[in-house]
């Protein structure tokens, strides 16, 4: 998946163009994009299906300006020992924004330039503008099509609440 605009992490803009500019190797516009993502397990790669996790990118950020300052900057940002997953999003060439959520696991310098390996849970990239629907739940079975237009996997999220409190019958289990 290509990026031509804003990256960010946690908040922070780290594709400036005056400060920061950021890559992400191997990183394409494919339907399965969490393909993209090498699958690690102790620190090697592990091949059991679609389904494995964690996963690892890497992010490259060339610092454009004031080395030593801004690449400190970035390693207070990317903290290796934090143990909360953070967001990194970036805005695809023809303006939509995807996101991940992971964590920063190895943080590698070299002259003007550093490299960022962020572990993530679910390597799946998500739309910022993501969209909902609502169906009414019968006794009777209940199918629900997802249609993904877009060209990246995406996994739907289910949330199930009652429309109104339960007055007698069935209890609803979920």
């Amino acid at each position: 998946m290509s990026f031509s605009g804003a990256v960010t992490w946690d908040a922070h803009d780290i594709n400036d163009d005056a400060i920061y500019k950021c890559s992400i190797p191997g990183l394409t516009d494919q339907h399965d994009a969490d393909v993209n993502i090498a699958p690690v397990a102790n620190g090697a790669p592990v091949d059991i299906g679609r389904e494995i996790k964690p996963r690892a990118l890497t992010l490259i950020v060339d610092i454009l300006t004031g080395y030593v300052a801004n690449r400190d900057i970035l390693a207070k940002w990317f903290d290796t020992r934090a143990e909360d997953d953070k967001k990194l999003t970036i805005q695809r060439t023809g303006g939509t924004s995807m996101y991940i959520n992971a964590r920063p696991i190895s943080f590698a310098t070299s002259p003007h330039r550093v490299a960022i390996t962020l572990q993530a849970a679910d390597g799946v990239w998500r739309s910022t503008a993501l969209q909902s629907t609502t169906q009414s739940m019968t006794p009777s079975a209940l199918t629900l099509s997802v249609t993904n237009n877009g060209t990246t996997l995406a996994k739907p999220t289910y949330k199930l609440t009652p429309l109104q409190a339960k007055t007698g019958g069935v209890q609803l289990y979920y």
